[in-house]
């Protein structure tokens, strides 16, 4: 099964449960693991960090929650470092209403978005989610190997190639608009609204101004 982790702060439970509603209606499961039960030995670093290695993506919320508690910033940062060195897309998400009052610095991250709890962002926010679905992918490439069988041993593996590749949906993911830092040299997309031009960079905190007309 599909599943993406979601490194948080326990007060965002609003924000979990925006990000639950996202991916109530698709095939991708919801990994939550929180401070609380590491402090009560109910999951150690080595559980989060192998439910973060088999997760597709890793979620970070970086609110005023996360910036004003140094033990979450720690576990924060150390979930989005394991993700990274996993190869994982890390996607932070950062509310647009709290914009100036979070400082929090994430090493190293793929997207950047600056959102808010409404109808249209719950969309966009589910079209991110279903990219990572790659649920179907074992019984396509078993259906593409089933096609080639008939060619031969060549034939089934370039079957089952094929497979994998119809079932890919990372081609609908949005890719907002790819930026470098100017002071870190950090490259990543962020994803901010149309007309919003000043943002912060999360890798070193710096105010940066867009130069483009808008993000796809």
């Amino acid at each position: 099964m599909s599943q993406i982790f979601i490194s948080h702060s326990a007060n965002d439970r609003d924000w979990v449960n925006f990000l639950s509603n996202a991916l109530a209606t698709t095939k991708v499961k919801m990994v939550v693991e929180e401070f609380e039960k590491i402090a009560a030995q109910q999951v150690n670093a080595e559980q989060i960090k192998k439910n973060i290695i088999e997760s597709n993506a890793v979620f970070v919320v970086l609110t005023e929650n996360v910036n004003h508690l140094q033990h979450t910033r720690d576990w924060v940062v150390w979930e989005s470092g394991v993700a990274s060195s996993a190869k994982k897309d890390v996607w932070i998400f950062e509310p647009l209403a709290q914009v100036g009052r979070v400082s929090v610095v994430v090493p190293h991250f793929t997207h950047y978005v600056l959102i808010e709890q409404t109808d249209s962002y719950l969309a966009y926010l589910r079209k991110i989610v279903e990219s990572y679905d790659n649920s179907d992918a074992l019984g396509a490439a078993i259906a593409g190997a089933g096609l080639g069988a008939a060619g031969g041993l060549p034939g089934a593996a370039l079957g089952a190639i094929g497979g994998l590749i119809l079932s890919d949906k990372s081609a609908s993911r949005p890719q907002g608009v790819q930026i470098s830092c100017p002071k870190c040299v950090s490259t990543y997309r962020i994803h901010i609204p149309q007309g919003l031009k000043s943002f912060r960079c999360a890798v070193c905190n710096q105010n940066l101004q867009l130069t483009l007309e808008k993000p796809n």
